[in-house]
């Protein structure tokens, strides 16, 4: 296993340390192929339309944690995308007080000449006092990088000073190309910042998720396997933070979003982390959670509790597939969930066309293929076109306009408005939990059936809407849109 660099102010980009893209074209079997001999290289986009900062990312999941305070160092308009929405709204379910905070020092032309430490310091401090936040994160932005201002060394001045955890995130935006890059940046300093060496093993799984929006449904199940779930990191604390290390495992509901932090917590705790799909559809619940059972030593266990769900819900499962199966599909998601979907969608006998993919991890932490790529260029029911895509919704618009799916799957809702605006039925998997496993597989079905069949919208809105692209766009080949790197 390639050793994670734990010891860096901040770990290695995911192009670097990965070799992950955010541009290709071809197909299914070209892809994994490409992917096993280690040979699928990156491509240059002639034009681009959008794209997510890195930044925006470790502001926004540092803030889903509980009674932290965040300080972007940087320009005003970059401290906008720190969020702290989700965090509040996950803490309000379960009867939680929620006091995360996220601040700005509002670089301005003065700053990026003469330096903004002294200011940055004195902002810290304000927030320190007057707020007394459980830990302190500053995360720095191009503007600061780009001057080199060493905030490393003001973190280690304020941490002699208070008796708070205080980190600093190196993820600035002109680094990487793929917006993980800043969950991983993030993650990092978690792991440096916040999480003690263990003192005792506790019956514990560590479960990397979004959202949580099935913390009762999961916290019950795993109930059953004599372990309690520690959902990371929305509404976490900083003092269960602080005792992940104690944990028997660490599970993830995306591959993607969990490498760094599972495989950091395996590394430095000897934490075992799962390698496995993700619980979405059938097949994928019955390997992830009999995966995370052999590590517990709870096969036992698993089995009844996987017994149980198929007698109770693959009955009507099985009647919902007779109105899905034979549909065509085309799919638009991030990495850890688009060839997961396709997976879920072709066990409800969807055919697959395109599959459009944020960015693409070759290997993931420990020099393995991803899972989730593994599993479906050996089981697929069909080859299919394949495009990594990082939200460039031009791209989507003319795979949907030449391939007219009988349905689209987006995890981005803007992608969903192209579909609907040319009278194709549109399903935005915003909830990771959606499809997951026999329960999430019936409701995923039913949503299907109801998309395809309610149109009055799709035809409504599709009459009256002029697109914005040329025909020789719409007609313009795939393999066009891409040059060699």
């Amino acid at each position: 296993m390639m050793a994670l660099q734990l010891h860096l102010a901040d770990p290695p980009i995911r192009e670097e340390r990965l070799g992950s893209i955010i541009c290709w074209n071809g197909d299914l079997e070209e892809m994994t192929q490409a992917v096993s001999c280690g040979k699928l290289e990156h491509k240059e986009r002639r034009f681009a339309q959008a794209g997510i900062c890195p930044n925006g990312c470790a502001a926004s999941n540092l803030l889903s944690i509980r009674d932290v305070a965040v300080i972007l160092h940087g320009p005003s308009g970059c401290s906008c995308i720190g969020r702290a929405t989700v965090g509040r709204q996950a803490a309000a379910r379960i009867n939680k007080s929620y006091e995360s905070i996220s601040y700005g020092d509002d670089m301005d032309e003065n700053d990026t000449i003469f330096g903004a430490v002294d200011s940055l310091k004195k902002l810290a401090i304000d927030v320190i006092e007057k707020r007394r936040p459980k830990a302190l994160f500053i995360v720095n932005s191009c503007a600061s990088a780009v001057i080199g201002e060493d905030i490393e060394s003001l973190v280690s001045e304020l941490t002699s000073e208070y008796d708070i955890p205080i980190g600093n995130v190196n993820c600035e935006g002109f680094k990487s190309q793929v917006w993980f890059s800043g969950v991983d940046a993030m993650d990092h300093a978690i792991v440096k910042t916040l999480v003690k060496e263990p003192k005792e093993k506790r019956d514990v799984v560590n479960f990397i998720n979004f959202f949580e929006s099935e913390r009762k449904y999961l916290s019950e199940i795993f109930e059953k396997l004599g372990v309690k779930l520690q959902f990371l990191f929305v509404n976490s604390t900083v003092e269960e933070i602080e005792h992940l290390s104690e944990a028997r495992a660490t599970v993830a509901v995306c591959s993607t979003l969990g490498t760094y932090l599972g495989n950091a917590l395996e590394q430095k705790y000897g934490v075992p982390f799962l390698k496995t799909i993700n619980p979405m559809g059938m097949q994928g619940f019955e390997i992830w959670f009999k995966g995370i059972a052999a590590i517990l030593g709870k096969q036992r266990e698993a089995r009844q509790i996987i017994n149980q769900e198929r007698e109770k819900y693959l009955p009507k499962i099985e009647k919902v597939k007779e109105r899905t199966a034979g549909l065509k599909a085309v799919l638009a998601m991030g990495a850890g969930y688009s060839y997961e979907m396709a997976r879920v969608l072709q066990e409800l006998g969807i055919k697959i066309l395109w599959l459009a993919s944020g960015h693409l991890d070759p290997r993931q932490d420990g020099d393995n293929i991803p899972p989730a790529i593994d599993f479906i260029s050996k089981n697929s029911a069909n080859n299919f076109g394949t495009i990594i895509s990082d939200n460039q919704n031009f791209e989507i618009f003319n795979i949907l306009h030449q391939n007219q799916p009988d349905i689209f799957f987006s995890r981005h809702p803007g992608f969903t408005v192209w579909a609907t605006k040319q009278n194709i039925p549109a399903v935005y998997v915003g909830d990771e939990y959606l499809a997951m496993g026999y329960k999430g597989t019936l409701a995923l079905a039913n949503m299907i059936v109801d998309a395809v069949t309610n149109r009055s919208f799709m035809e409504n809105l599709s009459a009256h809407t002029k697109l914005p692209y040329t025909d020789w766009w719409l007609n313009q080949n795939h393999a066009a849109m891409h040059k060699e790197a």
